[in-house]
């Protein structure tokens, strides 16, 4: 079932817009709880914050957007995506709670898909913001669709944060500035290339694009002081991955950031994916697994003569169980296409 967040009543499975992947995706149900292992909730907080390590924190809550990462350092605090508008103060309000007194606030957007950069408007113009390079037009392109999301930010809040008077605050107040918005209250101030560095004060954020793959715009943040990395979209665990044929997706380079992101890991690594509770080293594996079969799946339909229509409507085994089913068409769809076009 749609949310009020979209104004599209029905759409194909194979035909669904980046604007009804986000309201799927904050709808799913059935996400695991955070692991047993990480450390209790932080108090003082907005929404509910985990510890992993020392100082990095993050807020996992499918039904809120994408996972976002804090990491608190000496003077710095980096935010890692920004899930939808209506939670963009309550997410600054939390890094600054969570952080040193007086860190500055930065922020980087893992791609520009709205659920990770939605809340962008609590960053933008207070402090360094940073995405890739390709990932500043697709966002300030955006706007038409952000904008969509301001006016019913009270009613997210009152169904997403059902009794934090504190969330609705902020809501009202967004929903109050709707005209001083443009799209450039979205869109970060800085271009990353292929890798970087933030020197975070006592701890170290490595961000690198390894190519198309879940976008064209994709960045891994790794924190090795932590041994953490926060894969963005690359790592959808337990749900069918989003493919997004506008924004340069290909699954076979979507293997390549993976195996990538897989060498960063070893068997303690803390693994913070787009969506689906925090792991370890295997919920890389099991996506790249994801991704091989899948590649291999409509190989083998490509060549024994499966029309794309009729490969589409396939109900693989690998794919059985997961969340995001809705989503199984269209990554045919698109695998389909990118294994048909290299054939020709």
């Amino acid at each position: 079932m749609l949310d009020q967040m979209t104004t599209e009543n029905h759409v194909p499975a194979a035909g669904v817009s980046r604007r009804v992947f986000l309201a799927w995706a904050a709808v799913a149900a059935g996400v695991a709880a955070v692991p047993a292992w990480a450390r209790a909730g932080r108090a003082g907080t907005l929404l509910e914050w985990r510890e992993f390590a020392p100082g990095v924190f993050a807020n996992v809550d499918t039904n809120t957007g994408g996972n976002v990462l804090a990491v608190v350092g000496r003077g710095r605090t980096l935010v890692v995506d920004t899930k939808f508008p209506f939670l963009a103060d309550a997410i600054r309000a939390d890094a600054a709670s969570v952080g040193e007194p007086g860190n500055d606030l930065l922020m980087v957007n893992t791609h520009h898909h709205g659920d990770h950069t939605g809340g962008n408007i609590g960053f933008v113009g207070r402090g360094e913001t940073m995405a890739h390079e390709n990932a500043l037009p697709r966002i300030e392109e955006q706007y038409d669709t952000y904008m969509t999301w301001i006016p019913t930010a009270v009613m997210q809040a009152k169904q997403r944060a059902p009794g934090n008077d504190e969330v609705l605050a902020r809501a009202e107040k967004l929903a109050e500035k709707a005209d001083d918005l443009t799209a450039k209250s979205w869109l970060p101030e800085r271009a990353a290339g292929r890798e970087e560095r933030l020197n975070l004060g006592g701890m170290t954020a490595q961000i690198a694009h390894h190519g198309a793959g879940h976008t064209d715009n994709d960045l891994v943040v790794h924190i090795p002081e932590a041994n953490l990395v926060h894969t963005g979209d690359l790592v959808f665990n337990s749900f069918v991955p989003f493919f997004d044929a506008d924004a340069g997706v290909t699954a076979r380079g979507w293997v390549r950031s993976l195996r990538a992101i897989e060498r960063l890991c070893d068997d303690q690594t803390i693994v913070v994916p787009g969506h689906g509770r925090v792991g370890d080293r295997q919920i890389v594996v099991s996506q790249i697994e994801f991704m091989e079969k899948l590649l291999e799946a409509v190989q083998g339909e490509i060549d024994a003569g499966v029309s794309k229509e009729d490969a589409r409507v396939k109900q693989f085994d690998f794919m059985r169980g997961l969340g995001f089913s809705n989503f199984s068409a269209r990554a045919i769809d698109a695998v389909y296409d990118e294994l048909a076009t290299s054939a020709g």
